[in-house]
C-alpha cells in the first residue's frame, strides 16, 4: 500500500512537471511567433534554429510559425551544420575584377575627363601625410559613364558601381572649393 502511494505521488509530480514544461514550451513558441513577424529573413532563419533544435518536423514548424518551407529547410540545415542560433552566411554580389577597377580609376583621372585644380590648397588627404591633388570632373557621372561604355563596350560594369569607384580626389563641379571654375559648354576654354 505504501509503495503504491509513493508511486502515485511520483506520477502526479511527473505529470505536473510535464504540464509545466508544456506551458513553458507554449510561451516560447508564442515569443518566437511574435519576434518572427517584424524581422529580416536572415534573422527569421536564425530564430527558426530554436524549433529546429527541438527536432520538430518541417511541416509542424512551417504551420506553427507561418513561414515558408524554404526558411524551415534552411534553418534545419543551419542548425545541423553550425548549431543553435547560428546566423546564415551573407551573400556577396559579384565583384568586378581588379583589372576593371583599376581601369575605371585611371579613366576618372584622364585629362579629357577631369583636370587638376590649380590651387595649392586643392589637395585631399589619403592617409597619414599622403596628399593627392584634387581633380575636377568635367561632366556629370552619367555622361562620364556613357563615355566609358563607348570606349570600353565589352566591359560589364553598372553605373552605380562605376560611381562608387570614383577616387576620393576626383571631385564633382559644385563640391566645396570648386566654384572657382565654370565647366559648362558656354564658358569652357577650348583654345588653351
Amino acid at each position: 500500500m505504501f509503495l503504491k502511494l509513493i508511486c502515485q505521488r511520483k506520477k502526479n509530480d511527473v505529470e505536473k512537471s510535464v504540464i509545466k514544461k508544456s506551458e513553458d514550451l507554449d510561451k516560447l513558441v508564442d515569443i518566437i511567433k511574435n519576434e518572427l513577424s517584424g524581422i529580416s529573413r536572415r534573422k527569421q532563419i536564425q530564430m527558426l534554429t530554436i524549433p529546429a533544435s527541438l527536432m520538430l518536423s518541417r511541416r509542424k514548424i512551417k504551420e506553427t510559425f507561418n513561414v515558408s518551407d524554404y526558411s524551415v529547410r534552411k534553418a534545419q540545415k543551419l542548425f545541423k551544420d553550425q548549431g543553435f542560433l547560428a546566423e546564415p552566411a551573407r551573400r556577396n554580389g559579384k565583384q568586378p575584377s581588379p583589372d576593371i577597377i583599376e581601369l575605371v580609376k585611371k579613366f576618372y583621372q584622364l585629362d579629357e575627363q577631369s583636370r587638376i585644380l590649380p590651387g595649392m590648397k586643392d589637395v585631399v588627404s589619403i592617409g597619414k601625410k599622403v596628399y593627392e591633388r584634387k581633380r575636377l570632373i568635367l561632366c556629370n557621372l552619367s555622361e562620364l559613364y556613357s563615355s566609358f561604355k563607348l570606349e570600353y563596350p565589352n566591359l560589364k560594369i553598372g553605373l552605380s558601381k562605376f560611381c562608387s569607384l570614383r577616387p576620393k580626389w576626383c571631385v564633382l563641379a559644385g563640391a566645396s572649393g570648386t566654384h572657382l571654375v565654370c565647366v559648362c559648354t558656354i564658358h569652357q576654354n577650348l583654345f588653351y
